[in-house]
């Protein structure tokens, strides 16, 4: 719905067939559609989502494999056991009907497409067969595919036979997906049954390795899918002639039909007139559609949370069902929205609503002068009014808002939308609108609606919402164009709303930069690093290492787990309860991969605090006071361990190039003071350092009423500096570095304190270099260096990481945080 200006409607056949289209009745044993002389072809969203699927089932069966050979080769010889047919005689009747299905695909999949003409056909068949012959080829030679499991078949020479091996059913596989969107619903269950009777006798002769057989099925269907993707498929949409027929079969004739060029997201729309001369608004949704949605909802999935995605309807039916249903209430609640006209499937895969069009236009496309005062409060009550009986509209942007001829707002498009929604939600629908409206309108204005309508409670609870990944992609490109207008309105909200800033709304599950990061990071510190060292080097060191030391690393795990819960606890002036607490404490391990350094940890345990009770800036300050106290327990203890070393400690330093060394020094130095004289980097400095030391000050002021929590806050923080003196020395101990205890103290401690200011995920790859050189200052053989800072590092942060995964998830589903 957008512009009421419409062309001439296309009276011709638009579109083309779907990709399981209505069946001229004329025709019914036709292998393909006649209409697809005239289709258009397309990039289609289902064969995008079903090369994503077989991919990612392909490598989890290459890894099973690869990783698991043994016990992948005992499960396929008790497979062979339980499906393999043992009689020779009916090994070959077997044979002998796995040939003649064999053959029966080849003529259907490769002579039926040159018979009737279709090269294009032909030539998607080819490609993908040529392309599966070269993967199953590179997988053969990997993991050794070939062969037979079934002494039955070895006695009877099957082996030899014409049964097709793994890339023939790949094969197979790969060229019914490229032939399914070419032919009728008839001639795909027909092709798709035969591969189903070639797959089950390939079973049951179990002449090939399971695992040949299950690469085989997600190599063909990913290639096939491929081949759909890169050449096209014909045009799922349906016809126009099927559309006007399902509109009359749902009691709506129309004598006009005409493609809208508006933006519909999720759909594609129309516009329509009825035999009594109404116009109406008419979006399609196929199985394009449903394979964009579920594209969408799997990457909203993987990359943000806390943004209230329910589970992806079962079916179209279910979805177009369910936007009909919140179209209704909304309606029959007092929001102004269109009349919903019709509900009807079009043809075997494809749904349409149609509803009374508009006259108007979206606001997107309103001049700003035309939105006064009067129409942003009108738009505002009907947010009030949804926020009233908690609907959510989750896509509230200026595309889905129109103004009538009137001047009065319509809220249209409750595809995304949800009943019954959260506080979450509703807050999310006035941020969306608050940072659209600011594109249009300027952020006092915007902000100042809002307030007048709504309040300053429901608007203060979307300010945490005001950032760019809670925003639509429209809303956010908008943004982008107008540089630090978000942060505009949400210092203006805050200063009219006299509320100090909030913590954003913890959206994203990962940055992927500092996910790219971490996973660069470790491939370089466990296969990088050995291989510069000498690999040979590192294989001898670990070969000769004495294990009896390991039991001491791995009891300083569970003493820094418990030290860090520990530290959270003390610092809190409220209380606990120790079990959330100490899980609370490993998930922060995991929180600060996810962002950088501390601040995620942070603000995941200011959170769990916040939950208990503590306020907002009094949870902040606490946990800023928790990260601190380690710091300074490090500090002090550094001091008297360099005194403790001193003098003796050191005299076996050995600087290889104490000149490379010093000039290095040297470039490092100027390269931060030269980073300072970027205006974001000194902003972003100053900022940081400031809050973090206020939040640390206030904290300290806390704990002085309380001398006994200083004092266990000053022993939590003692106690983590120790465990990491602990786990390197053993951890030296393990690979045959008799170290003093006092030289280890010196270069562990300085090597966390200097990496503390590294603003990487973990301060991972800058705690390595640090202990490494450290210790090969000190006479360490650096193979041995290398072995010992790796198992500590794997100690001290890979593991609690690992372990700190499923404590948030835990502590998400419990809601502890």
């Amino acid at each position: 719905m957008a512009d009421t200006t419409t062309s001439a409607p296309d009276t011709g056949t638009r579109g083309q067939p779907s990709s399981t289209p209505v069946e001229d009745p004329a025709h019914p044993d036709e292998m393909f559609d006649p209409a697809e002389a005239v289709a258009g072809y397309e990039r289609s969203p289902e064969d995008l989502l079903r090369l994503v699927v077989s991919a990612a089932v392909l490598f989890a069966v290459l890894a099973t494999t690869a990783l698991l050979s043994e016990a992948t080769g005992g499960f396929e010889g008790d497979f062979v056991d339980l499906v393999g047919v043992g009689s020779l005689e009916l090994l070959r009747v077997l044979e002998g009907l796995l040939s003649l299905v064999t053959l029966a695909l080849g003529l259907l999949t490769i002579l039926l497409p040159l018979l009737t003409r279709r090269l294009r056909t032909f030539g998607y068949v080819l490609a993908a067969s040529f392309v599966v012959s070269l993967l199953m080829a590179g997988f053969d030679s990997w993991l050794g595919l070939t062969g037979s499991i079934n002494d039955a078949a070895v006695a009877a020479g099957l082996e030899r036979s014409a049964i097709p091996d793994a890339t023939e059913i790949a094969s197979s596989a790969a060229a019914i997906v490229v032939f399914a969107p070419f032919v009728t619903r008839r001639w795909r269950q027909a092709l798709w049954t035969l591969f189903g009777v070639l797959l089950a006798l390939d079973v049951a002769i179990s002449v090939h390795p399971p695992a040949a057989t299950l690469i085989a099925l997600a190599v063909g269907p990913m290639v096939g899918s491929a081949t759909l993707l890169a050449f096209g498929r014909p045009t799922s949409r349906p016809t126009v002639a099927a559309i006007t027929t399902s509109l009359g079969a749902a009691g709506l004739p129309v004598t006009e039909l005409a493609a809208a060029s508006v933006d519909a997201r999720g759909s594609t729309p129309y516009f329509a007139r009825s035999e009594k001369g109404e116009r109406l608004f008419v979006k399609v949704l196929g199985a394009n559609e449903r394979a964009a949605d579920l594209l969408f909802r799997l990457y909203r999935r993987l990359r943000l949370r806390n943004v209230g995605d329910e589970r992806p309807d079962s079916s179209l039916r279910r979805t177009v069902e369910h936007e009909a249903l919140v179209s209704l209430q909304a309606r029959d609640v007092g929001v102004r929205t269109p009349r919903m006209r019709a509900v009807a499937s079009v043809g075997a895969d494809s749904f349409l609503l149609a509803y009374d069009q508009i006259d108007g236009s979206s606001i997107d496309k309103v001049p700003a002068a035309e939105l006064d005062e009067s129409v942003l409060a009108a738009l505002w009550d009907q947010v009030a009014i949804m926020r009233t009986h908690r609907i959510a509209h989750r896509d509230l942007r200026l595309a889905n808002v129109f103004l009538d001829d009137d001047g009065a707002p319509w809220v249209i498009d409750f595809g995304f939308a949800e009943v019954a929604a959260s506080d979450a939600l509703l807050h999310a629908d006035v941020a969306q609108l608050l940072a659209s409206l600011a594109v249009a309108v300027g952020a006092e204005r915007a902000l100042s609606s809002a307030l007048e309508t709504l309040g300053g409670e429901s608007v203060a609870g979307a300010v945490p919402r005001l950032q760019m990944v809670a925003l639509s992609g429209a809303t956010q490109t908008a943004l982008k164009q107008r540089p630090g207008l978000l942060e505009e309105l949400r210092n203006t909200a805050l200063e009219r709303l006299a509320m100090a800033e909030p913590e954003l709304d913890p959206l994203t599950r990962f940055r992927p930069g500092n996910g790219v990061l971490l996973v660069a990071s470790a491939a370089a510190l466990f296969i990088g690093l050995p291989v510069v060292v000498g690999f040979d080097r590192v294989v001898d060191v670990t070969g000769a290492a004495d294990w009896s030391h390991l039991g001491t690393v791995a009891g300083a795990v569970v003493v820094l787990l418990a030290a860090t819960g520990w530290e959270l606890y003390s610092v809190a002036p409220v209380s606990l309860p120790a079990w959330p607490t100490a899980l609370t404490a490993v998930a922060s391990f995991f929180a600060s991969t996810t962002g950088p350094a501390q601040s995620r940890a942070n603000s995941l345990s200011s959170r769990f605090l916040e939950l208990h009770g503590l306020p907002h800036d009094e949870a902040r300050a606490a946990v800023s006071l928790g990260a601190a106290a380690p710091q300074g327990a490090l500090a002090v203890m550094l001091v008297a361990f360099v005194i403790w070393a001193a003098p003796g400690a050191f005299e076996a330093v050995d600087i290889d190039r104490p000149r490379a060394l010093l000039v290095g020094g040297v470039v490092v130095v100027l390269l931060g003071l030269a980073s300072l004289a970027v205006p974001a980097v000194r902003s972003e400095l100053s900022e940081s350092i400031g809050k973090g030391w206020a939040r640390t000050r206030q904290g300290i002021s806390q704990l002085a009423g309380s001398p006994s929590r200083l004092v266990t806050t000053a022993a939590a923080g003692t106690t983590v500096a120790i465990v990491h003196l602990v786990a390197l020395r053993n951890s030296l101990e393990v690979f045959g570095a008799d170290t003093p205890m006092a030289t280890v103290g010196v270069v562990v401690f300085s090597a966390l304190l200097v990496a503390y200011f590294v603003p990487t995920p973990g301060h991972v790859v800058a705690i390595e270099v640090l202990l490494l050189a450290g210790l090969r200052a000190t006479g360490i053989d650096l193979a041995v260096a290398l072995c010992a800072v790796l198992l500590y590092r794997t100690a001290v942060f890979w593991v609690p990481v690992l372990l700190g995964a499923p404590a948030l998830w835990y502590l998400k589903r419990a809601e502890r945080v």
